[in-house]
């Protein structure tokens, strides 16, 4: 009786265990790579990807030094920059829709909230900004070691059509930080 008791716990706790381990599906980089890959590794798993002939430099001290100059999500074509920390290993990445019309930028908006509600459920946090010059909207999930931000930024172009910038960010996170969220 205590042995098949034991037995059902012991079952019981492993389900927990798998379950919670499935909902919390921490990201610790995107697609092939991890946060703090070189730029050699991250060149070796992402196919297309090319080191910047002018590397880019932040205010901190990271650098731009990889882009991938096309990749494509959901009909949606992107350029890819691969930002890279002080010591040298990957840190973030950013996704920027080639398109600059503004119903594009939220169609993307939209597209990219879905997906990753399905996979990941709700955004940490929403938010949205509307005054009469432009509007932007932004979602942002931490799983584990990385944050995942969608923005879509939209403005009033020059013959009043609407003209639009959507970005995802992945990037690697501290524990700190994540608490902080």
């Amino acid at each position: 009786m205590l042995r098949s008791l034991l037995i059902v716990c012991a079952l019981i706790t492993t389900l927990w265990v798998t379950v919670s381990a499935a909902a919390g599906d921490a990201v610790s980089g995107w697609q092939g790579t991890r946060w703090g890959m070189s730029a050699d590794d991250v060149l070796g798993a992402v196919p297309g990807s090319k080191r910047m002939v002018k590397p880019d430099k932040d205010g901190y001290g990271n650098s731009l030094l990889l882009v991938l100059d096309s990749y494509t999500v959901a009909q949606h074509d992107f350029l890819m920059k691969f930002w890279f920390d002080k010591g040298g290993g990957l840190y973030s990445l950013g996704m920027l829709d080639k398109s600059s019309d503004g119903r594009g930028c939220l169609e993307a908006y939209y597209n990219f909230t879905d997906m990753l509600m399905s996979r990941y459920g709700a955004p940490a946090s929403s938010k949205e900004e509307r005054n009469t010059v432009s509007s932007s909207f932004s979602r942002l999930w931490v799983l584990g070691p990385t944050r995942i931000e969608l923005t879509c930024m939209l403005l009033p172009g020059a013959k009043k059509e609407l003209k639009g910038q959507f970005t995802v960010t992945y990037s690697g996170i501290d524990t700190v930080e994540a608490s902080k969220l």
